[in-house]
């Protein structure tokens, strides 16, 4: 976002604008107190001089200094509100604003401010009011209605935030954020070829920016062309190699599981604009899955069924294994992430029979044992090329034994990244993979998950 002129608005008279300051030697007036002056205008002075300095904490001490002396002038209120602001005391600053508004309700740079912290608040609602009455009051100021453009966005009303974020591209056509911001309501909006104009846009004012590299690749994601985005991964990875976020999606676009979700990964880069996917939703899956592959396990195989040795693949921290152990009297479990793997230990320590974090591929292509039940609830939903895990599960699985797990379906390429942040797969390419690993698909059904209506369970039998 661009830089905003906090300046405010000058009521005639308040301060004289031929004040000399008290010291003019040259040293710093920072080691000047206000606490025992009596006029409103030195303490105002010394607390602007500290401001264009970015002291901000000397700053605001000077402000109150002067606001005990005159607390209603408006220009006091008004750089109250902003040194809080600028110090992260949201409350305080809604304070200082609101009595400045009260005092004069056509100051759009005010409610620009009352939007800004709303908006850090989250509460997207109000900070769209605010900054939808700003721009009525002045409509020339691109920030406002890039932030508007940005608060409808969060509430996911795309149309209103398109017109927003094009009115701001209007007036700042060189703003990176405002272009960036565009291609991902694009992409929201299924406009890819809108979105692609939008961050080779902003590319082309930031050509080896991450943030606008990931947006792009974002988009290829969510289109299926995985061939233009990993080329972009691989650019961004000579760019930056230690890039987290573009190593991760790497792997998971090569088939390695990881230990977040796309839209995670994601999220560690797109701070400007708020994800799409929400956490409860994905947290719905930690408790929602395991129980429903488990009744289709049974539904497959029989309600009498049990294995002899199973595996939980991404057993997380352990919730899965609750629902697994009841079909098995050996479950072992394995997860990339350590934390979570003491979680299961501490937690079920009575529900699996062994536990092991690490690189999941890794681990089983070094295992010598077999098992009758392999499952995966949230692994495949974090996978894009599943054909490096099928391989090692078709190694690791007895004959006749049952591979069980969940996917996001779509029927646009062989895989993608949904809206939701997740991988999802297509039916065909399920159906290839089982072909191609000694497979047959004995159940497939959708999920009873609320948020989710587009997610499948399998049960495969290897042949």
């Amino acid at each position: 976002m661009a830089k905003t002129d906090t300046e405010p608005v000058r009521q005639s008279g308040i301060f004289d604008e031929n004040f000399q300051y008290p010291d003019q030697s040259g040293n710093r007036l920072a080691a000047m107190s206000t606490s025992n002056i009596i006029d409103p205008t030195v303490c105002y002075r010394l607390g602007c001089q500290r401001e264009e300095e970015l002291e901000f904490e000397e700053a605001e001490a000077h402000f109150k200094d002067a606001f005990r002396l005159a607390p209603d002038n408006y220009d006091i209120l008004y750089k109250l509100g902003t040194v809080s602001l600028l110090r992260n005391k949201l409350q305080e600053a809604e304070n200082y604003f609101t009595r400045c508004l009260d005092a004069r309700d056509d100051s759009p740079r005010v409610l620009f401010h009352l939007g800004i912290i709303s908006y850090k608040a989250e509460n997207w609602k109000k900070a769209a009011g605010f900054f939808a009455r700003a721009v009525k009051l002045n409509n020339e100021f691109s920030d406002t209605w890039y932030m508007l453009g940005l608060s409808y966005a969060a509430q996911d009303k795309l149309f209103l935030a398109l017109e927003a974020l094009e009115q701001a591209a209007q007036r700042s056509p060189k703003q990176l954020d405002i272009h960036f911001s565009l291609g991902n309501v694009y992409l929201q909006m299924f406009r890819y070829k809108d979105a692609v104009i939008e961050f080779q846009k902003a590319l082309a004012l930031a050509p080896e920016s991450t943030k606008m590299l990931l947006g792009l690749c974002r988009l290829y994601f969510m289109k299926g062309d995985s061939k233009p985005a990993e080329a972009i991964l691989k650019k961004l990875l000579k760019i930056s190699s230690g890039n987290r976020c573009a190593t991760m999606l790497q792997k998971a676009l090569e088939g390695n599981p990881q230990e977040m979700i796309p839209g995670k990964m994601f999220s560690m880069v797109f701070d400007t604009f708020p994800e799409q996917f929400d956490d409860g939703m994905i947290n719905e899956l930690k408790y929602c899955l395991p129980a429903q592959i488990k009744n289709a396990i049974k539904n497959a195989a029989g309600n009498d069924i049990h294995f002899i040795n199973a595996i939980d693949l991404g057993c997380g921290n352990g919730l899965s294994g609750q629902q697994f152990a009841e079909l098995t009297g050996n479950l072992a479990g394995i997860d990339i992430t350590r934390e979570k793997i003491s979680q299961a230990a501490d937690l079920y320590i009575d529900v699996y029979s062994g536990m092991q974090f690490g690189d999941i591929l890794k681990i089983l292509s070094g295992c010598d044992q077999k098992f009758d039940l392999m499952t995966a609830s949230e692994l495949m939903v974090c996978t894009g090329n599943l054909s490096p895990l099928f391989a090692q599960v078709s190694r690791c699985i007895s004959p006749s034994g049952c591979f069980a797990f969940a996917v996001e379906n779509t029927d646009t390429a062989d895989f993608i990244m949904s809206r939701t942040g997740l991988f999802a797969h297509s039916t065909e390419f399920i159906e290839k993979m089982a072909e191609k690993y000694g497979f047959d698909i004995i159940y497939c059904d959708e999920s009873g998950c609320r948020s989710f209506n587009n997610i499948l369970i399998y049960v495969l039998r290897k042949k």
